[in-house]
């Protein structure tokens, strides 16, 4: 009978365990963090991406040095390189002097978006960041 009981706890222990698991969170305890600036004249974007199980936050501002347009670009991928042809992109854009916030989740395919592209553009789009899933 003790052995019966043991069997029992243990089974159910083990049960308790998995579903514990399985129903946690699938993503990054805190934002993998981004910043890029053109200078004061041209503007930066700086804030952080929240990795997911299929899907990514993206959350920060982009600012406008008092020139032409400012705009942050974020290309999207399914691969941990940033190669090839991107899942998705989004822009957000800053008026002349001003900063503007963006809050967002970008929805991603079946084995989940691995990798972020940030670009700055003031007018011209410099160097990207390159961002990888943890």
């Amino acid at each position: 009978m003790n052995r019966l009981k043991l069997g029992v706890i243990l089974t159910v222990g083990a049960l308790m365990a998995s579903v514990g698991l399985a129903a946690a969170p699938a993503h990054a305890a805190s934002p993998t963090p981004f910043s890029i600036s053109a200078g004061s004249d041209f503007g930066h974007t700086k804030g952080g991406i929240t990795w997911y199980n299929r899907s990514v936050g993206v959350q920060g501002e982009v600012c406008n040095g008092g020139g032409t347009t400012t705009a942050a670009w974020f290309y999207f991928y399914t691969n941990r390189t940033g190669s090839g042809t991107p899942h998705s992109y989004q822009s957000r854009t800053a008026p002349d002097g001003a900063c503007r916030s963006f809050n967002w989740t970008e929805e991603g395919p079946v084995g989940g978006i691995l990798s972020v592209h940030v670009y700055l553009c003031a007018p011209e789009c410099g160097v990207p960041q390159l961002l990888k899933r943890p």
